[in-house]
């Protein structure tokens, strides 16, 4: 699967090019993610998810697992610019206490940025 990323603000940024995050990519987007996160040095980690239209439950736990690994770190993660129904669905399993999200990249940015 193709994972896009860009530091920004001292903030890495991972942008998944798929549409659906399930079972069949969950694994391979959680390695990527996690590779890119551990040969790198940001204090915090934005997923925008603005090309993904659709998660699973696997796609939760690689998230999850991200979220762990970022905080092992000393670092903030977050979730931006989700599709309706991956917002719907984070809102249904009351993920929404556990993850930081924002509407879209920049406000996530601004918001684990300041000091």
């Amino acid at each position: 699967m193709q994972l896009d990323w860009k530091a920004e603000k001292g903030c890495l940024v991972l942008v998944p090019q798929v549409r659906s995050i399930d079972f069949a990519v969950s694994d391979d987007f959680r390695q990527a993610a996690v590779a890119r996160i551990e040969a790198g040095s940001a204090t915090c980690v934005v997923i925008d998810l603005a090309a993904v239209e659709f998660i699973d439950s696997s796609a939760i736990g690689a998230f999850v697992a991200l979220q762990k690994l970022v905080e092992r770190r000393g670092g903030r993660f977050a979730l931006a610019d989700l599709h309706p129904h991956v917002d719907k669905i984070i809102q249904v399993v009351t993920l929404g206490t556990i993850f930081e999200i924002f509407p879209d990249c920049d406000e996530a940015l601004a918001s684990l940025t300041q000091a």
